[in-house]
């Protein structure tokens, strides 16, 4: 039926070579150690980023958050997938603006057979558009991960490039290395995706509405480790 994507790994070039004479145990013990310490590194990395000290940052505050994870079929997102009132776009600038307090704003993470390779986010069409958000106004932000991998839809001040690990980048993990700033998962991490070959898929969905305390300029980005270094992100500015 549909075919999975084809990613290209991004890590460093493996090497097998060791200085002559020196016995492989220690290196082996160093490997494993790194591994270890690699894997609590993503666990830590990965959580929910709501912590009262990044508020100065100029993190948004959720004002409600739906429940973590919900799902969708086909039918429901088909009646949901189209502009609703207070949002608008721009086609010829890859921009979708919302005006009016409250308004929904659908973010895809967009489907295998959507003529696009790669991982990216998809809205009403657009392919990782620029969002525009009024300041001081509620905007809910619903993600549907119609992919069949897993996908999350964060919030960051921290601009692009993003390396294989985003919230590694700008100088320490979750702004504690001296200003990378503001990190904010929307709703629920890692969303799951779908068989690439189920016949009647069922999505899974997370939302939350958030407010901006005023104008500025953010990115959103799937924190999975090597989707925004590839380029699942977009701008979100907000208006005063």
């Amino acid at each position: 039926m549909m075919a999975g994507k084809e990613h290209v790994a991004i890590d460093p070039a493996a090497t097998n070579q060791h200085p002559p004479g020196r016995p492989l145990g220690p290196v082996i013990v160093v490997l494993v150690v790194a591994i270890l310490v690699g894997l609590a590194g993503t666990a830590f990395a990965y959580m929910i980023v709501e912590a009262p000290a990044l508020a100065s940052a100029g993190c948004p505050s959720i004002a409600q958050r739906d429940p973590m994870v919900s799902t969708i079929n086909n039918q429901t997102f088909t009646e949901e997938n189209s502009l609703p009132p207070g949002v608008s776009e721009t086609p010829a600038m890859n921009s979708i603006t919302v005006s009016a307090p409250g308004a929904t704003l659908l973010v895809e993470g967009a489907p295998v057979w959507y003529p696009h390779s790669g991982n990216y986010f998809l809205s009403y069409g657009l392919v990782n558009p620029q969002l525009s958000v009024p300041s001081g106004e509620p905007v809910r932000f619903e993600f549907i991960n119609m992919d069949n991998e897993s996908h999350d839809f964060a919030l960051t001040t921290q601009p692009p490039p993003y390396p294989y690990m985003p919230m590694m980048s700008g100088g320490g993990m979750m702004g504690m290395g001296g200003g990378n700033g503001c990190w904010l998962s929307v709703g629920s991490m890692m969303v799951n995706g779908i068989p690439a070959t189920s016949a009647n898929p069922v999505y899974q969905t997370t939302a939350a509405t958030l407010s901006f305390a005023g104008p500025g300029t953010f990115w959103y980005l799937c924190m999975m480790p090597g989707h925004a270094q590839s380029g699942m992100y977009g701008q979100l500015t907000v208006r005063g």
